[in-house]
């Protein structure tokens, strides 16, 4: 009724089984290539992934030196703004010591003028008091000269012993001897007067 099978000899699918069993490792070992393919691939990915993180991070730091350098530039400016500010100060200071020299000159000066004044001064109350004193010792000699003038022939004299023997005469001595210098001097008496007193 059915058509007979050729028949295949035993070693021959023996063949084909060892044929097929090799093709199946084969096809595993395709899958395990593969799935370690896809490992490498993910591996690479995810070393991709952490090359992205870090050049991010390296661009965060740039950033943040780029502001740390600004910051540095604006410190900088400051400290350029201060040291004039400064320099400024300094120099007002210098002025002030300048002002303040001239001030001290200045008052030396007030301070030689009035010690120059007070020297000024003192000569003239020196000179005055050796005019006083002249005019004192004038008039000593003039006390002197009316008082104690010795005794002369013209009967002019005063004897200043009669000052305390005979009060009363050394006075009419002192009145006559100033009537005789008045006269001497033209300064009193008439010229019978002076005529008579003065030999």
């Amino acid at each position: 009724m059915y058509p007979s099978l050729p028949l295949v000899a035993p070693h021959r699918v023996a063949v084909s089984v060892v044929t097929v069993a090799v093709s199946v490792v084969d096809v595993a070992v395709s899958v395990v290539t593969v799935a370690v393919s896809v490992v490498t691939v993910a591996v690479s990915v995810v070393t991709v992934a952490v090359s992205v993180v870090d050049v991010a991070v390296s661009v965060v730091d740039v950033a943040v030196s780029v502001m740390d350098v600004a910051v540095s530039v604006v410190d900088v400016a400051v400290s350029v703004v201060t040291v004039a500010v400064s320099v400024v100060d300094v120099a007002v200071s210098v002025m002030d010591v300048a002002v303040s020299v001239v001030d001290v000159a200045v008052s030396v000066m007030d301070v030689a003028v009035s010690v120059v004044t007070v020297a000024v001064c003192v000569v003239d109350v020196a000179v005055s008091v050796v005019d006083v004193a002249v005019s004192v010792m004038d008039v000593a000699v003039s006390v002197m000269d009316v008082a104690v003038y010795p005794p002369t022939g013209n009967g002019v004299g005063v004897d200043a012993s009669l000052i305390c023997k005979s009060p009363q005469t050394w006075v009419s001595q002192v009145q006559r001897r100033v009537r005789w210098l008045q006269a001497a001097t033209g300064r009193a008496g008439s010229k019978r007067e002076r005529d008579t007193l003065i030999p």
